[in-house]
């Protein structure tokens, strides 16, 4: 029997549902894997902090990325395109960078990194008062764009104010097999940062960088 809305059964949850756990949890990925197989959004922001990371170059400053939930390499193999360090790790072994590493309880990060990566979705809070208790000078995390309309995260919104909201102009294939249906945006946060936010759109990127740098530092080699 078809219900009121004229489905036989149910309507197939979208990967927005999926990511943002909104029916149930029986069809979400194992650890919240959902890798970024959409380079442009990796290209796009990174292209939007070239001027910084000039600057940071310029001043003397070491530039180096950390990307702690790193999968199976998407977002670092971007950054390695465009020439900067990395440090990628993840508590699971996924087949790129160094493996066994539970981000929310490791010691020694160096200050001053920029932290770079698309989370696991129930812990992005606790990802970045991680990285900015450890001294990150800038964090970006790739969410779907609603994660600022919920009430249960005003108070850490408020200790913690997002400096930038960065929506795409496109929608992320998470699957490969087209027809996206989820919003995201990279969202910043700033170290010190203190008022509301600034809310600035980027394009979709899709050239092909020459200048690489392969190297994932390992840190945490015992």
């Amino acid at each position: 029997m078809a219900d009121l809305l004229g489905y036989d059964k149910p309507p197939a949850r979208t990967m927005g549902m999926i990511m943002a756990d909104g029916i149930n949890n029986n069809t979400r990925e194992e650890n919240d894997f959902y890798p970024t197989i959409d380079t442009a959004a990796t290209r796009a922001i990174i292209e939007y902090l070239e001027p910084y990371l000039a600057a940071k170059m310029e001043a003397g400053e070491t530039v180096l990325f950390r990307e702690p939930a790193c999968g199976d390499g998407q977002i670092s193999q971007v950054i390695a395109e465009y020439g900067y360090n990395h440090l990628s790790t993840d508590l699971i072994d996924r087949g790129y960078g160094v493996s066994g590493v539970d981000y929310l309880k490791s010691e020694d990060e160096p200050e001053g990194m920029i932290v770079l990566t698309n989370p696991p979705f129930k812990i992005a809070r606790e990802f970045v008062l991680k990285a900015l208790a450890d001294g990150a000078d800038r964090v970006y995390l790739l969410l779907k764009s609603t994660y600022f309309q919920a009430s249960s995260r005003i108070e850490f919104f408020e200790g913690t104010p997002i400096s930038r909201i960065i929506p795409l102009s496109w929608r992320i294939d998470w699957t490969g097999e087209g027809s996206p249906t989820m919003e995201c945006c990279w969202f910043e946060w700033i170290k010190g940062y203190k008022g509301e936010p600034v809310y600035g759109q980027i394009l979709r990127k899709s050239k092909i960088v020459e200048k690489k740098c392969d190297t994932t530092l390992d840190l945490f080699e015992k």
